[in-house]
């Protein structure tokens, strides 16, 4: 049995990427794999850890931005300890900072230490070309990102290994039950069609786009064909805004466009645990982002055999193809939402008919199962 060394700095978020972290550890093979966790605070995400038996152990890891020397040499010996102590044989670092930190500690030690990289937006140079090169392996959960944030680290392509998300697809499945449920709740009628977003609330995931889509088809525009008007007329169309505020006041600011743009049909939920059940209630889910890495929800929504819209940036065109299992616009452009939306709307068994093929296509290249058997692989090598 090899022992493998997971090191994520946020113990008190339950973001993408700490939920696919977590749904990694806790769906590895124990015969062959122990985890041990190490998170620079308490909280959400080290709770869930424990829930299920995993051991997790919390070191401060001060930002390198700091003056901390003393601070950040004790986090680098901690971890140092820990590893000889528990004859850690594998490092996964979770994110650059936690790469940073495995690199200083382990490096010495010989260990092999994987950097898992979830965002496309470039760092610093130097520093990414500090880890690139120290790093024993770099996971990018999609091609978009090492080619948009290493495209300029050629040198370093053989390190990178592309390795997808993924979901846990036997919670994500069409139960009639749960959607008349989620329905109800959000008063959504039998013949209404309903709409969704799940994400947090900041600028980059496009919620805006989206509202002026809907204003868009709440009118008659040379954008939109001449039924939109008839659509809106029969109050056809709801929108369920699903999210939590990461930037303080955006929530607000966002309720206020809506109330701006005349659009009577969006109703806002605090973020919920229940995504799944969620997800049940709609038909059409759109991802609007201005920027991506590679989407969970997106899988997720597939999963559970919704019509999908996205746009094309990160990964997504990775996840979904265009025509077949959803619907792929440009970023930032409303008029294209719109087309897209009511493409849908007025063909839907063709909406349907891709959401089933969204589903297949998870099943078959997004399960959780797919996603741990291709890591494992990655420690067997790098520990032969």
């Amino acid at each position: 049995m090899y022992k493998v060394l997971y090191i994520e700095n946020q113990g008190n978020r339950l973001w993408g990427g700490q939920i696919s972290l977590y749904e990694l550890i806790t769906h590895l093979d124990r015969r062959e794999f122990k985890p041990i966790v190490v998170c620079g605070t308490e909280g959400k995400l080290v709770r869930e850890f424990r829930n299920k038996g995993i051991e997790v152990q919390i070191i401060s890891m001060p930002t390198f931005k700091t003056i901390k020397i003393w601070a950040i040499y004790q986090a680098i010996t901690r971890l140092r300890q820990l590893a000889r102590d528990n004859k850690i044989a594998i490092v996964h670092t979770n994110g650059s900072k936690s790469a940073l930190y495995g690199i200083l500690a382990f490096n010495p030690l010989h260990l092999p230490v994987i950097w898992h990289v979830r965002e496309t937006i470039k760092d610093i140079y130097l520093y990414e070309l500090f880890l690139l090169k120290f790093a024993s392996k770099i996971i990018c959960v999609a091609g978009a990102v090492k080619k948009e944030r290493f495209g300029r680290f050629a040198l370093y392509f053989d390190k990178m290994q592309v390795v997808y998300n993924g979901v846990d697809i036997n919670k994500f499945s069409l139960h009639s039950e749960t959607r008349m449920k989620i329905r109800t709740e959000f008063g959504i009628e039998g013949h209404q069609i309903l709409i969704g977003i799940i994400g947090a609330f900041i600028p980059l995931k496009g919620h805006r786009y989206l509202f002026e889509a809907l204003k868009l088809i709440n009118m008659e525009h040379p954008a939109c064909p001449a039924t939109a008007v008839a659509i809106a007329a029969n109050d056809k169309v709801k929108l369920l805004v699903v999210g939590k505020e990461r930037q303080s006041g955006y929530e607000d600011e966002l309720k206020r466009m809506v109330a701006s743009l005349g659009i009577r049909s969006v109703i806002f939920s605090e973020f919920r645990r229940d995504v799944s059940s969620i997800l049940a209630g709609i038909d059409i889910f759109v991802l609007p982002s201005e920027r991506e890495g590679l989407s969970r929800i997106l899988i997720e929504a597939m999963a559970t055999g919704c019509s999908i819209i996205a746009t094309k940036v990160g990964g997504n065109p990775e996840v979904v193809i265009h025509g077949t299992t959803g619907l792929l616009v440009e970023p930032r452009n409303p008029k294209a939402l719109a087309t897209a939306i009511l493409e849908l709307i007025n063909n839907p068994v063709k909406s349907k008919d891709m959401g089933l093929a969204a589903r297949r296509r998870a099943i078959d290249y997004f399960s959780i199962e797919a996603h741990t058997n291709q890591i494992e692989h990655l420690y067997c090598e790098l520990v032969k």
